[in-house]
């Protein structure tokens, strides 16, 4: 059955699923509920923008990469963890563009329309911009802790072959 079978259905049910497919028709939900008409543009936009979701558990899979490649690792597996966290966070970007995109366009549609509904922005959107900026956080952090160790390391080189070229100095006459 289609979507507005369904929808017709069910109207009074507080439960309905649409069938198994990419992306949700998030327009043509909002039109049934409120009986308002979203525009072929904006209703082409919204269903398009859904199929982007997708990359929500992508995004938050590699950045869990990213996070088990630099738990133990080297300097090679730390510069490694930290290209992983980049491609996260660009993914986390354009998750971030997609969603405020989707929710701007229907939020502005029924917030301006004639059915008194009122659209606002949940805690699930901020917490993706929080996300961002930790995950930003932590490759920075990742970064200057693989190059500290690395310089901490030639320092300490440093003063061990000092250590070995001085001659050693006797304090007692003999000793």
């Amino acid at each position: 059955p289609s979507l507005k079978a369904i929808l017709t259905a069910h109207r009074d049910s507080p439960d309905w699923c649409s069938g198994r497919h990419v992306g949700y028709e998030p327009a043509h939900v909002i039109a049934t509920v409120d009986r308002t008409q979203l525009s072929d543009i904006e209703a082409g936009t919204s269903d398009s923008l859904t199929r982007a979701m997708i990359l929500h558990p992508i995004a938050c899979g590699v950045a869990f990469i990213a996070w088990i490649v630099s738990i133990g690792a080297g300097t090679i597996g730390s510069l490694f963890g930290v290209l992983t966290a980049f491609v996260a966070w660009v993914l986390c970007l354009v998750v971030m563009a997609t969603d405020f995109s989707l929710f701007g366009i229907l939020r502005h549609h029924v917030n301006h329309d004639a059915s008194g509904s009122r659209a606002y922005l949940g805690s699930a959107i901020w917490y993706l911009c929080v996300a961002f900026v930790l995950l930003f956080f932590a490759m920075i952090i990742v970064t200057f802790t693989c190059f500290s160790a690395r310089r901490e390391k030639k320092k300490a080189t440093a003063v061990q072959k000092e250590a070995r070229a001085a001659p050693r100095k006797k304090r007692f006459g003999i000793f």
